[in-house]
């Protein structure tokens, strides 16, 4: 993509960084407030670490990036807009350092249905080492 053609997409707002990563805020030719980061003055090495860590978002952290693209042969990353923003490699490794995702469930056996209750289950107060606050009433006396 020629530059001419990025700026019809994106007005380029505000620089909000310029460490490495030159980030502005921008506004789309939809009217959505994005965020535009110039890769370029960074060495191709930085430029490839940066693009490998947005491949490697979760499906939902990556939904945040709206396009990657080149411009006049330098890598340029379009995000959302991103409150308390420090700089895209910030806010790529806090991407990466969430917390993992937890183990899938046990399978349940096919016979048991999901909401059968398991085979004698222990009655809660003793479950948990308390006697219970109301005992159930006594059975009625035999006839």
């Amino acid at each position: 993509m020629t530059s001419a053609e990025f700026h019809a997409r994106y007005q380029l707002l505000r620089q909000v960084t310029e460490d490495g990563v030159r980030t502005h805020h921008a506004m789309a030719s939809t009217g959505a407030v994005v965020m535009v980061h110039f890769l370029g003055t960074l060495a191709p090495e930085e430029q490839r670490a940066i693009l490998a860590a947005i491949e490697r978002l979760s499906a939902q952290d990556r939904r945040a990036v709206l396009d990657v693209t080149d411009v006049d042969g330098a890598p340029v990353v379009v995000t959302k807009f991103v409150i308390d923003f420090e700089s895209l490699p910030a806010w790529l490794a806090s991407k990466s350092a969430a917390a993992p995702v937890p183990p899938a469930l046990p399978a349940t056996p096919a016979s048991t249905p999901p909401h059968a209750p398991a085979a004698d289950p222990a009655p809660a107060p003793r479950a948990f080492g308390v006697e219970p606050l109301f005992a159930p009433p006594p059975p009625p006396p035999p006839p």
